[in-house]
């Protein structure tokens, strides 16, 4: 085996013995603390499917989220292989939110170890710890994901207070492509999905271009781009 982009993998592998077929793998039942970025054996969960239990929120970051158990200890869940209903589900936790569970593919990307949610099922029921000290909101808008892309990317922002919330995408020369939002949010974290089509839902050609927020007072941009 060796490593690759942080990740342990198996090569030129001569032989394979198959145990069992058409049996669901159970989840290890593992704690945060277990998967915490230096915990000592974080590396041998690897490509592991994953769940651990009764968790706290206790980081909302641009891509990732900080969930803790009963050990105290944090460790990152993501949602780079989630459904977009799971991804929409996570865009509305919060510092504080609970769950029954958090099941998932465990892997090292980008930095960082995380379990990697794939769907709706794999998030336990959703509640909120009100003892939970929350950080306060803030007028953000983030790194789209992936960047370059193709077929589709992610656009995540962050609104601190209620206000009409416009996201549109325009092209290097300042045209007008696709109004993504155009309505009013509540404070929170959210993500929107760009699928490289304009407003005639016609395909847009490859490119870079623009994203552009505007929330109150609140005014960003960043720039992306589509390769086909």
């Amino acid at each position: 085996h060796f490593k690759y982009d942080g990740n342990t993998k198996l090569i030129n592998v001569s032989a394979v013995t198959v145990n069992s077929a058409g049996n669901t793998m159970a989840p290890m039942s593992v704690s945060t603390v277990d998967l915490a970025q230096d915990a000592e054996e974080v590396e041998s969960y690897e490509g592991c499917l994953v769940t651990v239990s009764n968790v706290t929120v206790s980081a909302v970051n641009a891509y990732d989220w900080g969930i803790v158990d009963d050990s105290g200890v944090e460790c990152l869940i993501d949602d780079d292989m989630a459904t977009m209903a799971a991804d929409n589900y996570l865009s509305t936790l919060e510092n504080g939110s609970t769950l029954g569970q958090v099941t998932g593919i465990f892997n090292f990307s980008y930095g960082t170890y995380k379990i990697q949610v794939r769907d709706e099922a794999d998030l336990g029921q959703l509640g909120v710890d009100e003892d939970f000290e929350s950080l306060p909101r803030r007028f953000a808008l983030y790194d789209n994901y992936p960047n370059p892309f193709n077929p589709e990317t992610r656009i995540r922002f962050e609104i601190a207070n209620q206000e009409n919330v416009q996201l549109i995408i325009y092209d290097i020369l300042g045209h007008k492509v696709r109004t993504l939002v155009n309505d009013n949010y509540n404070p929170g974290m959210y993500v929107i999905n760009w699928d490289g089509m304009n407003d005639n839902r016609q395909p847009v050609s490859s490119g870079p271009y623009l994203y552009r927020i505007k929330a109150g007072e609140f005014i960003d941009h960043k720039k992306m781009i589509l390769v086909r």
